[in-house]
This record gives structure tokens, C-alpha cells and sequence, in this order.
């Protein structure tokens, strides 16, 4: 425990005795006896004497008032308020004695203490300050499922599907910031093949040593033998009153065009869970230089797949404005992006598109981020959409007047007006959902909803257009009460292919901001 008596802790001996500290203590004792004169240390024995039973009678009512299980006092007239009275008495006749000695020697005690503390993550007493903790938490647990949910007291409890926490340090940061001081992060590590308890132990012990170390706060679990979307629901249902799980957070799965349907399935019943429970899903996708090779890769191969002319192949020649499709991709400056981080953001723009009912979680997000020490810098900008003209100036200032009611604070904000889809997205659309479904199912359900589709699909030629260069895009999606499948997979990566960090959140249209205070 204590570094500089390790070498008198060694031990001799069948029995392990540590004949070192016996010789040092005999030392001492002959040399207080040598100096003769008991008067001058008298004090300092009584002090310490009388400072170790108060210790003794304190921590005995400690352990007494709490009752672990462990506890059970084998004097049958004992009570605990005799211990708590007896360690008062201790203290007093303390200080009656010698009050600069006592003060000395509570120093000395507490000193003491803190250095055992520090090697608490090494060293496990079972303590009855650990039993308190554990008592109070569950306590508060069986509170916090009678407290009825009010928008005022709206806390972001999120689960982010990490995975290895260390292998996913852009989402853990992410949903680090969002529930930093105000509600309850859970990083779930979800093993498809069964894991043994050793195996188990391991990496929740490295998980949590990663997490303390990175002086994130939060709860580490691992489930093996299950998928994404079980994990999901199990781990919600487990939840109690207000600090259930309200938010998943996910990474954009970018291999989605390539990878088995199985996991394709699996990563899109995550979202489809999270419907059925009411929980809002916060999609972070994060671009790179490789990934936007990779990705120009793919959009080469789905032309070749196609092995016919682009029927707006001439139309886009003609118009200088418009874009190869393969040249859609931007390479973003942060090769490791992480959304919480020591060296703060001298400048930079944050773009908020607040396009549908997500309960106010973009402006909250975008709150948390104003907040933050690394975001507190930059430009934060807001855009909405409007589909008529006559109604631009009004729906502009009814969106002022909107955040001004909400206190929420953009540098700058702006409605834009709708346009038809740019062929060239339009193209890539429809590329990606033959490519998906070759036999044309969902391609023929496609055509029945192209309108739709298209209004939704010309948010990328404005964003394109608008937010190309911003460091952070925050995207609401329009929340729907039909299974997602692949059709949305092939609208996320239309809308949000080749553009910066984006942060794309489906909410539960529940309310979580607030005019009152």
C-alpha cells in the first residue's frame, strides 16, 4: 500500500512474518526508552492511541448502519450507536489532551488515507464506503422509475454500439459529448460467438480501464452469442424510468454495398428496433481520404454492372455545373476525426439541417456542441426548406422566431427553396437500388413512390451546395412507420456521400427541447 515500506513488508518464514518491521520497531522502542523523559512523548502516544480506537469505533459504525451482508457482529449486546459514541468520545478526550498534537496526527491519518486510496484500483477491501455507493445507487434506481417523464427534465441516455471501445473512439467521444453532465452513456461491445467467463472478465476489464483512462464516464457491456438489433432490445429493456435508453448511436456501416445480407439485415433491424421501442437513432458517418476511394471505386463498378449509356450522360456534358458522378467525393483534412478533443477548433463551421420532426434533438445536439470546448469556436449555421415561394420571407422569420423562443443561438440561419433533383443524383439513386435488388422488387416500389423519393433526394444538391466545406453536418431524416430496408440505405448514402462529418439523426419525434426554463 504504502511504496516507501514495501521493503519492511517482506516476509520470513513458514508463517510470513516480516522480521523487518519487527527490528524497526524494536529500534524505535529502545530509543524512546533510551531518551527517558516518557512526559515529552506522552502526548504524542495518547494522541495516536486515542485517534486509532476512534478510527476503529467510526469505521465499526460505518459498516454497522449500512449492513452489508458480511456483517454480522458476534457480541450479542452490540449497537451501533455505542460505536459512533464511543469514537465521538475518542476525538474529544483527543483534543482535550493536546490540541496542536491532534491536529498533527489527523493530518498525518489523512494523509495516510489518500495515499491508500490511489491504490484502490489495484487493491479490493470490499469497503463499507463500497456498500454505501452500491446502496445509494440502487435507491436512486427505484426512484428514478417513479419519476414521470417531463420535457424539462429530458436526459440523453445513449447507446452507442462500439463494439472494442478503443477501436471506436469517434463514436464513444461522440456519445460522450452528448451525455457529458447529462445522462447516462452505455458502450455496448456485442460478440456474435460465445465467450468464455475468463475471456468475458478480460476485455470488460480492458474496455473499463480504457474508458477511466480516457476520463470518459461510461458503462461497459459486453454480450456474446447475439447480434446487433437483439443486443439493442435487450439492453433497452433493461433500462429503469428516466435513465432508460432513448438514443442509439451507430456508425454508418460503409461497407454495406459488399457485405453479406445477413449483417445488411441485421444493422438495419438496429434502427427498426429502435422504432418499435421509441428510441431515436443517431447514424455518425465520418469520411476519409481512403474511404472516398473506396467509395468512387464502388460507383465505377455499379456503372459497369450497368453495361448501358447514362440517359443523362449529354444532358450533364452541356452543363458545366453539373458533376461526374465519380467525382462527387470530397477528401476531408482530419484523417482521424474525433468529435471531443484536447486541441480546440480556432474556427470552423457547424451546419444544422433542421428538415423534419425529430422533437428538437438536432437543436440539442447543436446546443451541446455550442457548449463544448472544442466546438465553442466555430460558426454555427441553420437551414430549413420550404417548397413555396410566396412563403420564403415567412418561413424564414418564423424559424428566427422559433429559436429565439427556444433560447438557441446560429450565427446564422437561412430557408431555402426546393428545386427538382440534379439528374446526376437522380442517377446515382437509382444505380444503387438495382445494384441491391437486381430482381427489381423494390425497384418497382421505387417507381410507384418516385415523387417522393425525388423531393426527398434534391436535399443533397443543397447541401452539396450550401455545406461542402463545413467541418460538421447535423441532418435530420424523416421518421417513418414502415420497416426500414435497403431503400434507405441507398437514400443515406445518396444524400450524405463524398460531404463532411455528418451526423444523420432519426428522432422519435418526442419532445426533448423546451420554451420553459
Amino acid at each position: 500500500v504504502y511504496p516507501l515500506l514495501k521493503y519492511l513488508a517482506k516476509g520470513y518464514g513458514q508463517f510470513n512474518e516480516p522480521y523487518r518491521a519487527h527490528v524497526l520497531s524494536m529500534i524505535l522502542s529502545s530509543a524512546l526508552l533510551i531518551i527517558g523523559d516518557l512526559n515529552s512523548i506522552a502526548s504524542l502516544i495518547s494522541t495516536t492511541y486515542l485517534s486509532a480506537y476512534a478510527l476503529l469505533n467510526l469505521c465499526t459504525f460505518h459498516v454497522a448502519y449500512f449492513k452489508p451482508l458480511g456483517w454480522r457482529p458476534s457480541f450479542k449486546f452490540y449497537d451501533k450507536w455505542l460505536s459512533l459514541a464511543g469514537g465521538i468520545i475518542c476525538f474529544s478526550v483527543m483534543m482535550f489532551i493536546d490540541k496542536q498534537m491532534s491536529a498533527i496526527v489527523v493530518c498525518a491519518v489523512c494523509i495516510l488515507y489518500k495515499i491508500a486510496a490511489r491504490k484502490h484500483d489495484v487493491l479490493n477491501w470490499g469497503s463499507s464506503i463500497q456498500t454505501q455507493l452500491l446502496k445509494v445507487v440502487i435507491n436512486s434506481i427505484y426512484n428514478a422509475n417513479t419519476i414521470r417523464f417531463h420535457v424539462k427534465n429530458f436526459l440523453p441516455n445513449v447507446m452507442v454500439l462500439s463494439g472494442n471501445p478503443e477501436s471506436r473512439k469517434m463514436l464513444i467521444s461522440l456519445a460522450h459529448l452528448i451525455t457529458k453532465n447529462n445522462g447516462v452513456q452505455t458502450s455496448v461491445n456485442v460478440e456474435r460467438g460465445s465467450l468464455t467467463i475468463e475471456q468475458k472478465k478480460i476485455l470488460l476489464d480492458r474496455g473499463i480501464m480504457w474508458l477511466k483512462k480516457s476520463k470518459i464516464k461510461s458503462l461497459y457491456i459486453i454480450l456474446d452469442n447475439t447480434d446487433l438489433d437483439v443486443a439493442t432490445h435487450m439492453v433497452h429493456g433493461c433500462g429503469h424510468g428516466q435513465i432508460r435508453t432513448n438514443i442509439v448511436l451507430v456508425g454508418y456501416k460503409s461497407d454495406w454495398l459488399n457485405c453479406p445480407y445477413e449483417d445488411l439485415r441485421t444493422y438495419l433491424n438496429i434502427f427498426n428496433v429502435a422504432n418499435m421501442n421509441g428510441i431515436a437513432t443517431i447514424i455518425a458517418r465520418v469520411s476519409s481520404t481512403d474511404g472516398c476511394k473506396k467509395q468512387n471505386l464502388i460507383v465505377q463498378n455499379l456503372k459497369n454492372l450497368k453495361n448501358k449509356e447514362d440517359p443523362y450522360k449529354t444532358s450533364n456534358q452541356n452543363n458545366p455545373n453539373h458533376q461526374k458522378v465519380s467525382d462527387c467525393f470530397v477528401n476531408i483534412k482530419d484523417c482521424e476525426f474525433l468529435f471531443v478533443n484536447k486541441k480546440k477548433r480556432a474556427y470552423g463551421t457547424v451546419d444544422v439541417w433542421w428538415l423534419y420532426n425529430d422533437g428538437g434533438l438536432a437543436l440539442i445536439l447543436a446546443c451541446i456542441l455550442q457548449s463544448s470546448s472544442t466546438w465553442k469556436n466555430c460558426k454555427f449555421r441553420i437551414f430549413g426548406v420550404t417548397d413555396k415561394i410566396e412563403c420564403l420571407t415567412k418561413e424564414k422569420i418564423k424559424l428566427k422566431q422559433l429559436l429565439s423562443m427556444y433560447r438557441v443561438h446560429f450565427d446564422y440561419l437561412d430557408v431555402i427553396l426546393t428545386s427538382t433533383t440534379d439528374p446526376t443524383t437522380m442517377t446515382y439513386f437509382t444505380t444503387l437500388l438495382e445494384h441491391v435488388n437486381p430482381e427489381g422488387n423494390q425497384f418497382h416500389e421505387y417507381n410507384l413512390h418516385k415523387e417522393n423519393v425525388a423531393d426527398m433526394l434534391f436535399l443533397r444538391d443543397l447541401i452539396e451546395l450550401h455545406s461542402l466545406k463545413s467541418d460538421l453536418i447535423i441532418l435530420s431524416t424523416p421518421r417513418t412507420n414502415e420497416k426500414i430496408d435497403k431503400l434507405f440505405m441507398c437514400w443515406m448514402e445518396t444524400i450524405t456521400r463524398g460531404l463532411p462529418p455528418c451526423i444523420i439523426i432519426n428522432g422519435n419525434t418526442g419532445p426533448v427541447l423546451t420554451a420553459n426554463a
